[in-house]
Order: structure tokens, then C-alpha cells, then sequence
């Protein structure tokens, strides 16, 4: 068995979101005699809803070796290093990660958008992800107030029956 050593294993991203860069990457010492065109390093991503995937590549001849991946959904990931030849492997050193999505865009109108009488209705869209849920709060002073909870429709009526300055 292979005295491989991985001295560095890291995984990098800007921001850790779907459809970003994240690169895998590690560096290895104690190859001994190993002839380095037959190091491979192998880095495996699974998550607990069934997803993996696997990427085997030659080692470098400084002992390096890195990977790009792009993730697809959010959620926590294994990443995982195996090196090896021949003769054996490493132990497999892993870390685990979040994937998150903050990528959402989003907007939002009130018609009439400025003053309405008291007993006049303000139709209120939010513009977004279809798959999402949309809640509507009015704040008055330090209270909030939730005119409709969560419902797949974007668009809801209201009709304010006091008096004042709301933020919707």
C-alpha cells in the first residue's frame, strides 16, 4: 500500500451557489517512488438525495491536481479525494458543503402606487419564480401585518379600512 500523503485538500467557491464555480482541488507529497504518470487522483460529490458524480484525473508533476464543478441544485454535498496507483490509494479525506441559491431576482408593484382614498383597493404583484410562494405584509409604524400567507398566487387585493402611511 501507497504512503501517499494529501498535504492540502481544498474546495473553493466566490459564493457557494447553484450554477457558480466550485473548485476542488489538492496537493500530494511522500510519492515515494511512484511514477506520477500513473497518480490518479479521483474526487467524488454526493449528496443524501442520490446525486454523485466522480471525476478521475492524472496527478501533475508538481503533485497537484484540480477539478471544476457546477452545481445544478442547493443542498449540503460530500466532496471527497482518493489518491491512487497501481499498488493502492489514500485514505478518502472529505469535507462537506452548502450549496445555497441567492440568485433569485425579484420585483414587486403596488397599483395605485402612491395615495388612495380609505375603502379603495391597491392591487399588490410580486414578479418571480413561478415554483415559489408569495406572502403579502403591510407595515404601519411597528406593526406588521400579514394580509395574505403563503400562496402560490402573485397577485392579491387589498383593501386597507384605516387611515396611514403602510410599507407593502
Amino acid at each position: 500500500i501507497r504512503n501517499f500523503k494529501v498535504d492540502n485538500f481544498n474546495v473553493y467557491s466566490d459564493n457557494y451557489n447553484v450554477n457558480k464555480n466550485v473548485n476542488i482541488s489538492c496537493s500530494a507529497s511522500n510519492l515515494g517512488d511512484a511514477d506520477i504518470d500513473f497518480v490518479r487522483a479521483i474526487f467524488t460529490i454526493e449528496n443524501d438525495e442520490g446525486y454523485k458524480k466522480t471525476y478521475e484525473k492524472p496527478m501533475n508533476d508538481d503533485g497537484s491536481v484540480s477539478v471544476d464543478w457546477i452545481p445544478e441544485q442547493i443542498g449540503k454535498y460530500k466532496i471527497s479525494i482518493i489518491l491512487k496507483d497501481y499498488l493502492g490509494e489514500t485514505e478518502d479525506i472529505n469535507k462537506v458543503i452548502e450549496i445555497k441559491d441567492d440568485t433569485y431576482e425579484y420585483s414587486f408593484s403596488a397599483t395605485p402606487s402612491e395615495f388612495i382614498n380609505l375603502g379603495e383597493s391597491i392591487n399588490l404583484k410580486a414578479y418571480e419564480n413561478d415554483a415559489l410562494e408569495y406572502s403579502f405584509l403591510a407595515e404601519k409604524g411597528n406593526e406588521v401585518k400579514t394580509l395574505r400567507d403563503f400562496s402560490k398566487d402573485n397577485e392579491f387585493i387589498w383593501t386597507p379600512y384605516e387611515s396611514g402611511k403602510y410599507d407593502l
